[in-house]
């Protein structure tokens, strides 16, 4: 299994490293796949054609990538909207997101993380999503990476990159926030480089499908620079 994640993201690389830990518990092995293309068409280009099969991807790009017209008919109507809607954007990016994915391609529902930062290439909500090819993971599986998805927040993020960048160690960081998180109830070890311990959650297949990937390198316990 390959996790597509952009080498130059610390978010991206901790999340990519939280995926790896909690398959790890359902004795799936991943390795992450550094990918960085030029724009978000690109990355669905080479999630599509096989070269990764998991993307750690944000929702308005992803949906930039899949359908263009319908993420700019979207970011004009947020803007029309302004600050004072009560429209839920990134709902509807997300849904929008997912009729856009091809039949081969699903996700699950969206992080109250955002990511890509400086990288937008739409002004639609920008929270991590994973995109996968929808036979890769099972039942239990589908679960985990729903559950983990779901309760990971901004600060458990932004928490996990300093820590990550002060220790040098992706792996050992996100491992230790697996095994002590309260946001992420469970008990989970492991790491890129072996497998792991993970154990409940919530969530589940958001129902559809979606995709955005790049380059190539896969690697192992990953460090922040």
């Amino acid at each position: 299994m390959r996790i597509a994640v952009a080498p130059d993201s610390p978010e991206q690389l901790v999340l990519g490293e939280i995926y790896i830990q909690t398959l790890g518990e359902e004795g799936r092995s991943a390795s992450l796949v550094h990918e960085q293309m030029p724009d978000s068409s690109s990355r669905v280009d080479e999630l599509e054609e096989g070269n990764s099969n998991f993307l750690v991807a944000c929702t308005g790009n992803a949906l930039a990538g899949f359908d263009m017209p319908t993420a700019k008919r979207l970011e004009k109507e947020r803007e029309e909207a302004g600050d004072e809607t009560d429209r839920d954007f990134l709902a509807e990016t997300h849904i929008a997101m997912m009729n856009a994915l091809p039949t081969v391609l699903t996700t699950v529902d969206p992080s109250s993380a955002p990511g890509c930062k400086d990288q937008e290439k739409v002004d639609l909500p920008q929270n991590f999503v994973p995109i996968y090819a929808k036979d890769l993971l099972d039942r239990d599986e589908r679960f985990e990476i729903a559950s983990v998805t779901k309760y990971l927040t901004t600060e458990d993020l932004d928490d996990l990159v300093e820590e990550a960048d002060r220790t040098g160690s992706v792996s050992q960081t996100v491992e230790h926030w697996l095994n002590t998180s309260t946001s992420n109830p469970g008990d989970t070890s492991g790491s890129s480089e072996g497998s792991g311990t993970s154990d409940g959650g919530a969530g589940g297949d958001a129902g559809a499908n979606a995709g955005a990937g790049s380059g190539s390198g896969d690697t192992g316990g990953s460090t922040l620079k």
